[in-house]
């Protein structure tokens, strides 16, 4: 063999090499470059115990007339305020965290100053209320009174929000503008975008209720898109994959079709199967790693299902919400995960199915008896063992 056969021959040795190299960490759920994989097995079951720890805190809101909820779409807690989004209402209810009595609401609906369309998002930044409206393209913040803070006009439609700081909001468009670009952010003071990321082919015109912000780390927020199992990071300077989600169910979206085809043609194609549907909350502390995510199972519908992964030890623990009833946290799996305040996960639960909970004797709190079947539902503050 002479010496140039023999340079050719080492350097394909070396890239089979690295193939398998690839392919063996991928298999075993570690790193490859960049992007973590993290697999999941969800026939192994782990306990309530795991996830959430000590006691549960719940709020009865206040049921008067003017403060009525038809749905909870989002809950925020911001010192000792709360705030729930009502998006059918097109209103922002204000309570208090510590009793749910009843505060005010932001309810703006019309088309004069001051005024929006609809209620496609909302955030709050230090008690001031942040409310997009997708069709207008308006973003106007509000007090905890309802006084018009300021107002912006949009260069573009966008469904979703996420505040940042007093002057910096992330706006996400779901592939549902004529700009083509997902992701922008607002600079508050000037009314301008400054920086864009995740072009698209083709506005869709389609939309989700989830929103993509699922978290923040240091300088940079945690990012999931509807069918796709890659939590990315996103910051002033760059948008990418940082974790895979590899759940084993019965499908998983090619990330390929997530390229090539719009969200409104992958729910026809994947209505009814077993499929991740979004990343949900993520959050990092020391070494744990703690995902939500919302799945279709083909035997039990639509669950959220929670991941808590050991960066260290690759050790992973799931939880499908719902399945197992544990009689230390009554409340935990009975409503649905309407929101997040750093390490507290926030659910909703209907005033009816704690009436039949009083009923049955499941539980005998005495500041739940007051409770009627038409009452607001009741906040339940978990917190996570994190």
């Amino acid at each position: 063999m002479n010496d140039y056969s023999l340079y050719f021959y080492m350097k394909r040795s070396v890239l089979l090499f690295l193939c398998f190299i690839m392919l063996s960490c991928s298999k075993t759920g570690e790193p490859v470059g960049d992007l973590d994989i993290i697999n999941v097995d969800i026939n192994e079951m782990s306990s309530i115990d795991e996830f959430v720890c000590g006691e549960s805190k719940y709020i009865c809101l206040d049921s008067s007339e003017n403060c009525l909820i038809e749905k909870v779409d989002k809950v925020m807690i911001s010192q000792d305020t709360l705030f729930v989004m009502d998006r059918s209402r097109r209103t922002v209810f204000v309570f208090s965290a510590n009793d749910g009595r009843f505060i005010n609401k932001i309810s703006k609906t019309g088309r004069g100053p001051g005024e929006y369309i609809d209620l496609s998002d909302c955030d709050i930044w230090h008690g001031l209320i942040y409310i997009l409206s997708y069709p207008d393209q308006k973003l106007n913040v509000y007090s905890p009174k309802g006084e018009l803070i300021k107002g912006i006009e949009l260069p573009n439609q966008y469904s979703k929000l996420k505040v940042v700081d007093e002057g910096k909001v992330w706006l996400y468009a779901e592939n549902s503008n004529s700009d083509l670009y997902n992701f922008a952010q607002l600079d508050m003071a000037s009314g301008a975008i400054d920086v864009k990321f995740d072009p698209f082919a083709e506005n869709c015109g389609y939309h989700k209720d989830a929103s993509p912000f699922c978290g923040q780390c240091e300088d940079c927020l945690y990012v999931g898109k509807y069918f796709d199992s890659r939590i990315y990071a996103l910051s002033d300077h760059e948008y990418k994959p940082i974790y895979d989600l590899s759940l084993n169910l019965q499908n998983k979206v090619p990330h390929a079709d997530l390229e090539k085809y719009t969200l409104m043609e992958l729910s026809e194609t994947y209505r009814y199967k077993e499929v991740l549907h979004n990343v949900t909350y993520v959050t990092r502390h020391d070494n744990s790693l703690f995902i939500t995510a919302r799945c279709f199972f083909s035997e039990l519908g639509m669950r959220d299902c929670m991941i808590k992964f050991d960066l260290k030890s690759r050790r992973v623990h799931f939880l499908r919400i719902g399945d197992v009833l544990d009689e230390h946290y009554r409340f935990f799996g009975r409503g649905s995960i309407v929101g997040y305040a750093k390490n507290i996960v926030i659910s909703a639960i209907d005033a009816f199915a704690i009436t039949r909970m009083l009923e049955s004797n499941e539980i005998s709190d005495s500041r739940l008896l007051k409770v009627k079947e038409t009452d607001n539902p009741v906040i339940v503050l978990h917190n996570l063992a994190i």
